[in-house]
């Protein structure tokens, strides 16, 4: 809708293998996720070389404090709750291509 180039996986471990892949700048990933759920795969990621500047945004149904918690303690930079806010996600995705483009 804004230009981003987007992958889709449906399971943990096919975005892990898809985020070498593709290397995206930012990664939404769901907390519920078949395989290896989104905390796992946010440490994974965090646990890469050259992921270190990746914005990792935890999806969830979840917005009780000890999960938000948990995803910051994850790795993640941002944990947002169903039904997502999308104007949260729009300055999410608007500060992310700021901090790698520029203004």
């Amino acid at each position: 809708m804004r230009g981003h180039a987007v992958e889709i996986a449906h399971d943990g471990l096919s975005a892990f293998d898809a985020m070498l892949r593709f290397q995206p700048h930012v990664a939404l990933l769901d907390i519920d996720m078949p395989g290896i759920d989104g905390h796992e795969l946010a440490r994974r990621i965090r646990g890469l070389a050259g992921c270190e500047s990746m914005v990792v945004v935890i999806v969830s149904g979840d917005g009780r404090a000890a999960t938000v918690d948990k995803s910051r303690d994850a790795g993640a930079d941002h944990h947002l709750t169903k039904p997502v806010d999308f104007d949260a996600l729009w300055q999410i995705l608007d500060d992310a291509v700021r901090s790698v483009f520029g203004p």
